[in-house]
């Protein structure tokens, strides 16, 4: 197995072959889904304790084996919510990168009182958090509280230049989306279940109204539908499969021509026309239909 590995001769390294421990009694086994560094481990690399060993103590697992009576952690069920302020980069470029760093410590302080402490928060990417929720705790009720921050106007004080003292004041709003996946009701291992709160986090991300989408296969579907769909508006853009049709519109009363529809159609090499309503939703979704406009006009 992999570990991160602390001796005082070698200082950190990564082990790609530590051996697997072996259970003593009333220990588990749990395969490690995400771990976090904590002020302890950075302690560490500096003497504390004379620990020498494997580093990570903080993290969230799946127990695959227990060494007892208690078989009932073995899989035991829980909740993954990934939550992403969507409009972090905007705030970021109105007032800087050193305020930035407050808006998400000020966001990730709100995440976490608005969870258990059985329930665990994480900060996955500069804006992305992950909560991973206890099976008894009550996710909904966690996830509006999370969502109120969007009507909530956050005011802090921040320097522009850090070595200027002179504070200002701002005032911003947050724009979120969660997507959620169920371990095991979605998912049987790390992998998918990363994955499906990836898909129902992007679907999350393209609701105007519901920004919390809980994933089902349905998503999944879709998802795949789309990335299909921008391939072939893609390959249609390069090898020119689009061509222009004109429809003729009369009235109704005196059954004059008045004008002319012009209709995109896609044909492919081999003869066979794509569907409009295949295509031009799904150009409409990734912003492809720029580019087609752009290659119909010109």
């Amino acid at each position: 197995m992999k570990a991160v590995v602390f001796s005082d001769k070698e200082g950190l390294r990564l082990d790609n072959n530590y051996p697997k421990p072996v259970l003593k009694e009333g220990e588990a086994l749990i395969k490690v889904i995400m771990a976090g560094i904590c002020n302890t481990d950075f302690e560490i690399t500096k003497g504390y304790m004379g620990y020498n060993g494997v580093l990570g103590h903080e993290f969230i697992g799946i127990v695959e084996e227990v060494n007892g009576d208690d078989k009932f952690l073995i899989g035991k069920p829980f909740t993954l919510a990934c939550i992403e302020i969507m409009n972090f980069k905007n705030i970021n470029g109105m007032v800087g990168i050193q305020a930035g760093d407050l808006i998400l410590k000020k966001a990730s302080g709100f995440f976490k009182g608005c969870i258990t402490y059985e329930d665990r928060l994480y900060r996955m990417t500069g804006v992305t958090f992950m909560i991973v929720f206890d099976e008894n705790s009550d996710v909904e009720t966690s996830l509006k509280k999370i969502m109120e921050l969007e009507k909530k106007q956050v005011d802090f004080v921040y320097s522009k230049d850090p070595e200027n003292s002179v504070q200002e004041e701002q005032t911003v709003c947050y724009k979120l989306a969660i997507g959620i996946s169920k371990f095991p009701d979605d998912a049987k291992d790390f992998t998918t279940i990363i994955r499906h709160v990836d898909i129902a986090l992007a679907h999350a991300q393209n609701q105007t109204e519901n920004k919390v989408i809980t994933y089902n296969e349905e998503l999944e579907k879709e998802q795949q539908k789309q990335a299909e769909a921008d391939r072939l508006i893609t390959e249609s853009l390069e090898k020119d499969w689009f061509y222009l049709m004109y429809q003729p519109q009369f009235t109704l009363e005196e059954k004059k021509l008045r004008g002319f529809e012009t209709l995109i159609r896609c044909k492919k090499p081999d003869g066979s026309i794509v569907s409009p309503a295949f295509f031009i939703p799904a150009a409409e979704k990734s912003n492809l239909i720029l580019k087609i406009s752009f290659q119909i006009l010109v």
